[in-house]
Parts: C-alpha cells; sequence; structure tokens
C-alpha cells in the first residue's frame, strides 16, 4: 500500500516537473508570454505536449520504480537462497567442496573436519590438487576439461591426503556450477576407505572359502524347500565320480545314493533340524560312488531362510569326503583289538580272534590264519568257519613244508606276493571252492610270517580290501614275530629246565653211583690182593674191576650231559677232526650207505675239546647210518662257515652277530615224528630196540655242544629224512691257542717214605673202612671220621695231630670246602686232599683254598689214592731225611 502510494506521487511529482519545465521553456524561447499564462492557460498544443511528455515522463519514472524494486526483491531472494543453500551445504552429512580454477572457494563444515582446513576466509589459498595422490590428481586433470567444457557430471574414485597425512579413499561425484557469477565445481566426495577395505575383504574371505573349498574338495549343495529343487556343485557330483549333467536336481539323488543304513538316522536328524529342535544338521554317512562302492561323506547343513511362521523355506550345505579318515580309525581300532588280543588272548585262542577281527571287518564268511614255524612248514593255525571245508582241510593236512605247497600259498609264502581272484578259485591241494579269495603274507623286514586268507565276499574283493589287509598284517607282523618268538623261546626254556632238572638227576644219580663204584673197585682190589694165583677168584675178581670200569665210562657219560665233568679245552682245527672222524666213520658203514662229504672251513678253528666234538659227530653219523639200515641212503657231511653278519634262518638269537663254523649232517632215512623229536635229548630216551642204544647219545651230543657254547637243530620228518645242525663258535684267533686252563688237578708224584697219620672223612662208611684198608696197607696211620666235625674236634685238642687230611666234597652238615677252611684258621701247615664223585663247573674254585693240594675223583684205584697221598705229604710236609 504505502509502496503504490510513493510510486504514484513519484509519477505525480515528475509529470508536475514536466510541466512546470517545459512551461518555462516556453517561456524562455516567447519571452514576451506571461509565466503564468504558459503554466496554467496553454494552448492546445503546448498543452498536448505537456501531456503526453509529462505523462511518459511519469511512466518512465514508475517503470524505474518497479524495476528497481524488482532488482531488489530479486537480489534479496537471491542472497536468502545463498544463506539457505549454504546452511544446506554446512549442514549436509556428505563432505562438499566448490573450487574455481582448482583453488577453494566453499568446504562445509565437514569436509574441513575431515580434511583439517583452516577456517572459511583461508580457503581460497588450498589448491585441490595437492590434497591428491599424483595418480588421482592426473585423474582428475584429465576429467576436469571436459566437466568444465560438456558440463557432464562424473564420478571417480580418488586417493587423498588429509592433513595428518593419512591417506583415504574417496568416491567422488562433480558437477559444473556458477558460482557468485563464475564457473566452478561441486565436489560431492564420501569417505569410502572402510567400506572399499570390506569389500576386499569380502572378495578375500570370497576367494579364501573358494580355495578352501576346493582344497578340502568339499561339495556344496543348496535346496529350496519351497520348491524342492535342489542345486549340487560340480565338486559334489566330481566327489561322487559323476559329472554334473548326470545329477537330477531334486533330493531323490541323495536318497538314492546314501547308505540303506544310514538314511533313517540321516533322515531322522534332517527332520529335527527342519522343525528346529536341533540348531544344526551334521551327520556322517555313506553315498554310493559311480563305481558302485560306498564312500564316507561329512553331511553338514543349515536351515538359512523361514517365513514368518518359521517354516524352512531354503537350506545349505556341504559334503566333505572323509573316508580317509574314516578308514583310519577303522584301521586304528582294528589295531587296538588286535593287540588287545595278543595281550590277552590265550595261545589256544588268539589267531582265532584276530582271524574274527578281520573276516568282520572286511565281511568275509570265510578266512584263514597260517603261520611259519621254526621248521619252515606251514601251519594252518585258524579257520573262519571253523567246520565241514574248512575243518576238513586243517585235519586232512594241516601243515605244508615251504618247499611243497599249494599253488596259492606258494604264491604267498615263498613269492611274497597277493592273491585276489573275483572269479572262483579252486586250486590244487586247496580243497575249497570259493566265489573270491584274497591272499596277503605276513612279512616283517622281508622276513615271511605266515599268510591270511579270506573269501567269499557278496559282491567281491576290491583293492581297497587288498589295502587295508596288507596294512593290517603289516601292522600284525611284528607283534606275531614276538609272539612267535615268546613260544620258540619258551620252548627252549621248557627244554632247558627239563634238560637241567635232567642233568641235576643225572648229576646225583651220578654222585651216588660213584660211591657204590668206589665201594665195589676197592673191596674188589683188596680181594683182590689177598686172593692167591690159583683157582678162578682172581679171574672172577678181575671181570668185576673191568665191569666197575665200565660203569665208571657210563658215570662218565652222564656227567657230560650234565656238565658237570671238566675238560681241557683248547684250540682246535675243526676240519681236521672231523675229516679224521669221517676216516674212522667210513669203513664201519654199510655199503649200502653213500657218504658225501663238504668241508669248507680250511683254518677255522674253535675253543673246545677235540675228542668230544669227534664224539659228536660220530654220535649224529651213527644215529643216520642206523636210520637209514634197513634200505640204504645217502650220508651228507657239511662243515661251512656262516660270518655273523650273514643271514641264516636258522642261526640261534643268543649266536646273533658271532662267526659261527655250522656243521650239517643229513640223511634220507626214515625220519622221526614230532613226538620223538620232543623227547629226543632226554637221558635214556631211545626208538632203537633193546641192546643197541642207551638213550645217552643224543644228550650227550646235546650237553657237549652246549658245553661249547653252541646250539644243535634238529630238522626231520617222517619217511623223509633227518637233518641236524650244530652250530659252533668260531675262535677269532685261528693259529696255535694256548691250552685253556682247566680246574687244577695235581698229578701222581713218586711214593713218600716213613710212617705218617692220615686223617679220612667220608659220610659213606664203605668209603671211609675202603681207604682206612687202601692207607693202612701202604703203611700209613689211618683215623676215619664219617663227619667234619670230628675230625675238627680232633686238631682242636692237638693241632700237630695228623699230617694230612683226605676229606670228601660233598657230606652233610659240613662239606669238605668248609672243612678244609675251618682247618686253614686252626692249623695253616695240614694239607688237605679233596675227593668228588664229580667237578662242579665253574662253581668249584680251589684257588680260595690254598691248604687244599690235591683233588681225585671217584671211582679211584689204590695207585690214584696212595699216589696222590704220598706227592702231597713229599711236598708239603716231608720228612727230615727223605
Amino acid at each position: 500500500m504505502h509502496r503504490d502510494i510513493r510510486m504514484a506521487l513519484t509519477a505525480l511529482l515528475v509529470f508536475l516537473f514536466f510541466w512546470v519545465g517545459s512551461a518555462l521553456v516556453d517561456v524562455g524561447l516567447h519571452p514576451g508570454i506571461p509565466l503564468r499564462d504558459v503554466v496554467f492557460a496553454p494552448t492546445a498544443r503546448e498543452f498536448q505536449v505537456r501531456l503526453l511528455g509529462g505523462m511518459a515522463l511519469a511512466g518512465c519514472a514508475v517503470v524505474l520504480m518497479v524495476n528497481r524494486r524488482l532488482n531488489r526483491n530479486i537480489r534479496r531472494a537471491q542472497s536468502e537462497q545463498e544463506k539457505i543453500f549454504q546452511q544446506l551445504l554446512s549442514a549436509s552429512p556428505d563432505y562438499i567442496l566448490v573450487h574455481v580454477d582448482h583453488h577453494l572457494v566453499f568446504a562445509n563444515l565437514n569436509a574441513r573436519d575431515f580434511l583439517g582446513l583452516a577456517e572459511p576466509e583461508d580457503l581460497t589459498s588450498i589448491d585441490v590438487r595437492d590434497l591428491l595422490t599424483p595418480v588421482s590428481r592426473s585423474l582428475v586433470m584429465a576429467h576436469h576439461d571436459r566437466l568444465m567444457e560438456l558440463a557432464e557430471q562424473n564420478s571417480l574414485q580418488l586417493e587423498i591426503r588429509r592433513h595428518d597425512s593419512v591417506y583415504r579413499e574417496i568416491e567422488a561425484t562433480n558437477s559444473r556450477i556458477l558460482w557468485q557469477g563464475q564457473p566452478a565445481v561441486l565436489t560431492f566426495f564420501r569417505d569410502v576407505t572402510e567400506a572399499n577395505r570390506a569389500r576386499q575383504e569380502m572378495v578375500a574371505n570370497s576367494e579364501r572359502l573358494r580355495l578352501a573349498v576346493e582344497a578340502a574338495r568339499d561339495g556344496v549343495w543348496d535346496w529350496n524347500i519351497a520348491t524342492g529343487r535342489m542345486v549340487y556343485s560340480e565338486s559334489w557330483a566330481a566327489m561322487l565320480g559323476f559329472q554334473l549333467e548326470e545329477i537330477t536336481d531334486n533330493l531323490d539323488t541323495w536318497r538314492d545314493l546314501i547308505h540303506p543304513r544310514d538314511y533313517l538316522r540321516a533322515q531322522t536328524l534332517l527332520d529335527n533340524h527342519l522343525e528346529g529342535f536341533v540348531p544344526g544338521y551334521e551327520i556322517e554317512v555313506r553315498l554310493r560312488h559311480k563305481n558302485g562302492h560306498y564312500i564316507w561323506v561329512l553331511d553338514r547343513g543349515r536351515v538359512v531362510e523361514r517365513d514368518s511362521q518359521g517354516h524352512p523355506l531354503r537350506m545349505t550345505g556341504t559334503h566333505r569326503d572323509i573316508t580317509a579318515r574314516k578308514e583310519a580309525e577303522l584301521a586304528l581300532e582294528i589295531r587296538n583289538r588286535v593287540a588287545e588280543a595278543f595281550l590277552t588272548s590265550s595261545a589256544d585262542t588268539l589267531f582265532a580272534e584276530i582271524l574274527a577281527i578281520i573276516c568282520a571287518t572286511l565281511e568275509t564268511p570265510f578266512g584263514l590264519f597260517s603261520t611259519l614255524d621254526t621248521q619252515a612248514n606251514l601251519q594252518i593255525v585258524a579257520t573262519i568257519p571253523e567246520a565241514e571245508a574248512t575243518s576238513t582241510l586243517i585235519q586232512n593236512d594241516p601243515s605244508f613244508h615251504r618247499d611243497d605247497l599249494p599253488q596259492v600259498l606258494d604264491t604267498l609264502i615263498n613269492q611274497g606276493r597277493y592273491v585276489l581272484n573275483n572269479e572262483g578259485v579252486a586250486p590244487p591241494d586247496f580243497p575249497l571252492s570259493l566265489s573270491c579269495l584274497l591272499g596277503v603274507p605276513i612279512s616283517n623286514r622281508q622276513q615271511i610270517l605266515g599268510a591270511v586268507f579270506v573269501g567269499d565276499k557278496e559282491g567281491g574283493l576290491e583293492q581297497s580290501d587288498r589295502l587295508f589287509l596288507e596294512s593290517l598284517t603289516g601292522y600284525i607282523a611284528p607283534l606275531l614275530q614276538a609272539h612267535l618268538n615268546s613260544e620258540h623261546k619258551e620252548t627252549q626254556l621248557r627244554q632247558a629246565q627239563k634238560m637241567e632238572a635232567l642233568g641235576s638227576l643225572a648229576g646225583g644219580i651220578a654222585h651216588d653211583f660213584n660211591n657204590i663204584l668206589q665201594a665195589i673197585m676197592g673191596f674188589t682190589t683188596l680181594a683182590l690182593e689177598d686172593a692167591g694165583p690159583e683157582g678162578h677168584l682172581p679171574g672172577d675178581l678181575q671181570r668185576v674191576l673191568k665191569a666197575t670200569r665200565r660203569g665208571q665210562e657210563l658215570v662218565q657219560r652222564i656227567l657230560l650231559f650234565s656238565r658237570r665233568d671238566e675238560k681241557k679245552h683248547e684250540s682246535v682245527l675243526v676240519e681236521n677232526v672231523v675229516q679224521e672222524a669221517l676216516n674212522l666213520l667210513q669203513p664201519s658203514t654199510p655199503a649200502t650207505i653213500q657218504i658225501n662229504a663238504r668241508l669248507e672251513a680250511p683254518g677255522a678253528h674253535v675253543v673246545g675239546d677235540p675228542s668230544q666234538i669227534s664224539q659228536v659227530l660220530l654220535n649224529l653219523a651213527t644215529n643216520a647210518c642206523h636210520a637209514m639200515e634197513p634200505d640204504g641212503g645217502i650220508l651228507d657231511v657239511e662243515l661251512t662257515l656262516l660270518p655273523g653278519d650273514v643271514f641264516h634262518p636258522g642261526r640261534p638269537e643268543n649266536l646273533e652277530g658271532m662267526d659261527l663254523l655250522v656243521l650239517t649232517i643229513s640223511d634220507t632215512g626214515s625220519g622221526m615224528s614230532e613226538s620223538v623229536q620232543a623227547r629226543l635229548f632226554d637221558p635214556f630216551f631211545t626208538t632203537k630196540e633193546v641192546g643197541r642204544g642207551t638213550g645217552l647219545g643224543m644228550s650227550m651230543v646235546h650237553g657237549i655242544v652246549q658245553d661249547h657254547g653252541g646250539e644243535i637243530l634238529v630238522h626231520s620228518e617222517l619217511e623223509t629224512g633227518t637233518t641236524v645242525t650244530v652250530f659252533l663258535p668260531q675262535l677269532s684267533t685261528t693259529g696255535p691257542g694256548a691250552e685253556i686252563p682247566a680246574t687244577f688237578i695235581p698229578g701222581v708224584g713218586p711214593k713218600a717214605h716213613g710212617h705218617r697219620h692220615v686223617a679220612l672223612v667220608d659220610d659213606e662208611e664203605d668209603i671211609t673202612d675202603l681207604g682206612a684198608a687202601l692207607l693202612q696197607r701202604a703203611g700209613y696211620q689211618v683215623t676215619t671220621r664219617n663227619n667234619g666235625q670230628g675230625i675238627l674236634d680232633l686238631v682242636q685238642e692237638n693241632p700237630g695231630a695228623f699230617d694230612l687230611v683226605v676229606t670228601d666234597l660233598t657230606m652233610p652238615q659240613i662239606t669238605g670246602l668248609q672243612l678244609a677252611r675251618k682247618l686253614e684258621n686252626m692249623a695253616p701247615s695240614i694239607p688237605v686232599l679233596l675227593i668228588t664223585g664229580m667237578t662242579e663247573e665253574r662253581a668249584l674254585d680251589l684257588q680260595g683254598h690254598p691248604n687244599i693240594k690235591g683233588l681225585i675223583r671217584k671211582p679211584f684205584g689204590r695207585e690214584v689214592l696212595l699216589g696222590q697221598v704220598d706227592s702231597i705229604l713229599r711236598q708239603f710236609n716231608p720228612v727230615e731225611g727223605s
């Protein structure tokens, strides 16, 4: 309203100003005309001119005023809009810059904070290009000219450096604008550093996941529950041997491939997860491979999408092939069960239990377990089933010699190769017809210990079954080796214990028999001295002495068996001894027996007794000839060297690593049964008829070999023959060796002269009576006692009462050694002569008894007793002038 009045008054003033002004002009042009008339009474023309001119000039004034008002309003509006715009830019969450010729003219608060810029009035000094890295600066410059010329908006990924020298990635959108009448660039940008990192990490994670899935060869599946469509990955199909196009895209594929025994528990767990009863689905199942066999997979999945009511819409998961792990777990379980069987099972059930484990694992109804014994015989020790044909197999022929095996067994035992046949197996000498058969040898360090067979499996046997069985037999082998060694050692221990017991028994018998023979020999000698030369009595007494000496020889053989008779050991050239024994054997051998000798040990020595080694060969050869007497045959005698580093299947464990001499005596005679072999070394055991053997030959051989530090092995089969192998440790120094010292036994010296007092002690009255008679007839004064305490009492009363004490070694209460020890303390000058029926090997140590000056054995004659007594008295207690 006021603006309109002001505008009307202004127009009126302009009109009046023009009217008055034009009147003044007219007065000036016409001076004679009064001013009043010109102003108030103009002519018509003047009136028109003044009216039109005034109105025109008033209109112009109005127009100018209107324009000015409009311009002022426009500027006010623009100013207000600019303020609003700046407020909007400042309040925007984005970072906003305006720059002219690359210099900043505006930056909102967020941008200033982000870039660390100064106050707005200092912006013009900042070149935006200085904020960019070289690569980003080049990118901006490349797009700047096009932006300014064509006004095309662009978006760029740039890297910018903040005031704290930290580089950040931004996404900038640039537009051309007018800023205060000048072309400018409006830049909106966002910090995308974290987003890019997250994106890169996501990509990296995705790549890692892809690589992990590929590395693990996991198969991925995705199930649209609503439509029933199942999507499988290529790796899933490849895991089962299929091409992806061969797989139908529904759940029926999984149902068709899963093992029937696993389907019910897998479906139950899947239903529970779909209903929400369990948080996830994870189970180990078997899926059928395209080739027909089953593989173990770890099936895992989870519902990833449900509707508003909680119904499952989509589920995804993976399948991982865990066949190797399951097989390893199964193998470990089987190995634990096998080890437990070896630890806890009895010898009668061990192999049956192991075979049952193998057959149950491989799902085979047939199984056979066999082992090689020390004689290279293959023993069938367990079968499954235990009836019908398999039992017949064992009953008919449970043992095969290694050189005479059926074809299938020969392949395993002698060639060390597996047998796998799925086309029916009926080999010769193998009375079983099977639909399929798998045989694997049991070997430990290239030594065949036995074999395992399985067969009749439904669907046939696969190479995987072979690999499993080979792995299991590889685990069983050292356990079986230890078991067989343990059995062998137990057998050896039982034999050694039996021999030791028999040796002790034989030694005791020999001791008592010696006392009996001593009485017989001694009193027969006295009777022979008293008997005249006429009549039959002297001849009869001589026959008694002859029989006594034969009994003495028998006792010596018994003592040799019990290893209680020490012999003189020296370095022996064995080849010469064996040759001499063969020379003695040849003339007495029947013509129907051919002797083949192969002696290949020149210069080889052992420490021993040559006569005993010769006796071993003669005894063994004689037994072999007796076995071949009815039909004749061949006797092979071999002497070879066996270095310590050379393998020999029969080498005894206690001789491992030693250089050995191997003496082998083989015959083609009737052989021996297992029961005879078990008692072969028992004393007095013989298979010969009465009068042809005492039963001490082999026991004596065993004792000699053992006494020489060796071992003896016997292998025999009925109607085939016998091979005896003797292993003797070789003497490292093959030159002539020094004689091996034996227990010191003084020899017989010349007779002494003069009267002596001798004490005689023996728990057998016959021996004391006999000894007293022999000594008294030689002129000695004799005091006898049947126990050592009686002599000690006499010596305690008179230490010089006796010149010599003769005592038995083995007596009750006080032994001969104990008596010698006590006499040494009481009367050191009294020598002692020891009498024994046997010399304890290594146990009798006379070095600790300096007063024991001699030792004689029962049975002894007069010459031996008197010679020893005379020698000791002459040497240790001589008579003056003697």
